[in-house]
């Protein structure tokens, strides 16, 4: 029983680990190119850049230039310490043409490998050709492996292991117990499988051998840990040769290496990056070594409090209830802080599964601290007599315990409300669908991806009473309703069968709002169909902790305009646009800013009332209703360049 209790917390420390660990990132996502994707230029580059959403590794990543029929033009990979996010790739001569931009990055801050690939032409519309298959390069981006996954659990398992083993035998036993030795071994063992596997996993995402891994920030992140892990070895090897106080004082050593590794874990992941990166390294630090100090603390106490009670057994039950109820306390506070910043409103806690899950785990973690206090002050006081009290009552913690788990892991598959608000790409094509007037046809039309640029057109046409496919000539007019004086475009769909017709091209040719005139013509009849539709936004969101969503969008040459809705609420809210050059500083914007707002769901369309805050920066009034909404921002520069972009926003109730 006592082994299988053991084992129970064990288990559990490794999973709340795990569950309670924040998301991972984006990765490193690519942010922003120049040339951007899909465009068409009147002159060749001679350098494309990329910009990704976090640091690459530059000897693990690739760059392609390739154009149609497979030929490689790019001249070398540059990486500036000045951007860390941007790589640079020098070309060669390139003539007039469509060229795919192929890339596998491998993160310097995570390890993850991620891929992809954008099209640009030159002197000709990229969305004239069909797409270059690239392989293997601009493959989309894996989810993390197996492997890895059992790797950090491994790793988490084994360090929170030897912290409670640590903790607890320095101080709660005279006599470091048996089971509590052993169980720093099984610590130590697990944590080092667990490293030697995420070296593996990060050598196999990165496809480099372990010369070139370990030359890199993610190897030195893996030796810093490893040094943490040796010196927990060394502790539980000298916990064999020695007894009394320097047993007991090894393990303390075993513990501080273990919390070392701890450190240097959280310090190479997401938290040891962009601004107030101490803050977020010591509140995750914190967190795990709580958990270890909890869970981990009960595995060792369960080992060394087995058989009869007595006075030592009962002085070492008191000292780690009195610990674990401030470990519970770090880990409840840290991990429901951390739950709430992804609920941009009190409301979401009461309309949403994510919060229905953060109030439930909120409610079993006072469960747990009911079961403690039960614990401190009727069974702690019995231990000298009888432990029958105190391991009813730890069953019971278990229990919760594992509901909890439960919770935590639930909520760790959720995509948070505030992620939902903010996210910047939407899966699958925009998806139309109207009649004639007459009621006799009957078009669906799918656009994807629905961005400015080249797109896909499939379009379905049935008989409205019937529903039988109808055999035509399908030809699209595209109007831009945002500003009259963009001309008209039009395009002919192939006939793919079965009522299926479908064509590709760039007639979404900026961003806003377009009508599509759909002309059906058969044999005998003829049939016109309008729709309308608005392209979707390329903006990168940017969630800030305690603050606004910051939505980033590029607009050609390293130039980035940035948009947030403040305070994204129902009622009264402010729209900020500020206007940055490739050097990062603000642009003059000589006339006034126009914002458009558009309520997606309700169709509603305002333009707000613009003022200017600093040279490049506007500021616009709106009143907003709960809902997804579209900002259009439109402006001039000095050189008379003409802007249009577009960011939306969820505005919560």
């Amino acid at each position: 029983m006592a082994r299988a209790r053991i084992g129970t917390a064990a288990l559990l420390a490794g999973l709340w680990l795990l569950a309670s660990a924040p998301p991972a990132g984006a990765h490193a996502l690519l942010k922003s190119s120049d040339p951007r994707d899909g465009s068409k230029l009147e002159s060749a580059p001679t350098l494309v850049t990329a910009t990704f959403t976090e640091e690459p590794e530059l000897s693990l990543s690739r760059i392609q230039v390739l154009d149609q029929t497979g030929s490689s033009f790019e001249a070398g990979l540059e990486h500036d310490a000045n951007e860390p996010l941007m790589l640079r790739v020098p070309v060669g001569d390139l003539g007039e043409g469509v060229y795919t931009v192929a890339w596998k990055v491998v993160s310097k801050v995570d390890g993850h490998a991620t891929g992809g690939a954008f099209t640009f032409g030159v002197g000709v519309d990229p969305g004239s050709v069909p797409p270059l298959d690239v392989g293997d390069l601009g493959s989309e981006n894996p989810p993390p492996s197996p492997l890895e996954v059992v790797a950090r659990w491994a790793l988490f398992v084994g360090l929170g292991l030897v912290i409670g083993a640590a903790w607890l035998g320095a101080v709660g036993f005279s006599e470091l117990p048996g089971g509590v030795r052993r169980l720093v071994t099984l610590g130590t063992m697990t944590s080092a499988i667990g490293l030697l596997l995420l070296a593996e996993a990060q050598r196999i995402a990165a496809d480099a051998g372990y010369g070139q891994l370990f030359g890199t920030s993610l190897g030195r992140a893996l030796i810093a840990r490893a040094v943490g892990v040796g010196i927990a070895a060394l502790a539980a090897f000298g916990t064999y040769h020695t007894s009394g106080r320097a047993r007991r004082a090894i393990v303390v050593v075993g513990g501080i290496g273990a919390a070392a590794a701890m450190y240097a874990h959280v310090a190479s992941g997401h938290a040891g990056v962009g601004d107030g990166w101490p803050r977020k390294v010591t509140a995750q630090w914190v967190h795990f070594v709580a958990v270890g100090v909890w869970l981990g603390g009960l595995a060792a106490l369960l080992a060394g409090v087995r058989g009869e009670p007595g006075e030592a057994k009962a002085r070492a039950v008191k000292r780690f209830s009195t610990v674990a109820a401030f470990a519970l306390a770090a880990v409840a506070g840290t991990g429901i802080l951390r739950a709430l910043n992804e609920i941009p409103s009190w409301g979401d806690l009461f309309t949403s599964l994510y919060g229905a899950l953060v109030l439930t785990k909120i409610a079993l973690l006072g469960v747990l601290a009911g079961l403690g206090a039960i614990n401190r002050y009727r069974n702690v006081p019995e231990a000298r007599a009888s432990l029958a009290g105190l391991r009813r009552i730890s069953r019971a913690e278990l229990v919760t315990a594992v509901a909890v788990l439960v919770a935590a892991a639930l909520l760790a598959s959720l995509t948070p409300p505030r992620s939902i608000a903010s996210a910047a790409s939407v899966a699958g094509p925009i998806q139309l669908a109207g009649s004639d007037f007459a009621t006799t046809v009957r078009l669906e039309l799918d656009i994807e991806p629905g961005f400015t640029g080249a797109n896909d057109f499939q379009a379905r046409v049935s008989d409205y009473d019937t529903g039988e496919p109808i055999e035509a000539v399908v030809r699209l007019t595209f109007t831009f309703l945002d500003d009259s004086s963009v001309g008209e475009s039009r395009l002919v769909l192939e006939p793919a069968g079965g009522g299926v017709y479908e064509a590709a091209g760039g007639n979404l040719s900026l961003d806003g709002r377009w009508q599509i005139t759909a002309l059906i013509q058969q044999e005998t009849d003829s049939a016109e169909i309008r729709l309308q539709t608005a392209t979707r936004c390329r903006a990168r969101a940017f969630p800030i902790d305690g603050g606004p969503t910051l939505y980033d969008i590029e607009y050609g040459s390293g130039r980035v305009a940035q948009g947030y809705v403040d305070p994204g609420t129902e009622g009264f809210n402010e729209v900020h646009i500020t206007f940055f050059d490739a050097e990062g500083k603000e642009m003059q914007i000589p006339s006034e800013a126009g914002v458009g707002a558009t309520e997606r769901s309700g169709g509603r369309v305002e333009d707000l009332v613009v003022r200017r805050f600093s040279p490049g920066h506007f500021v616009g009034d709106a009143q907003l209703e709960p809902g997804t909404w579209r900002f259009d921002v439109r402006a001039r520069t000095e050189d008379d360049e003409r802007i249009r972009l577009c960011f939306e926003e969820v505005i919560q109730e």
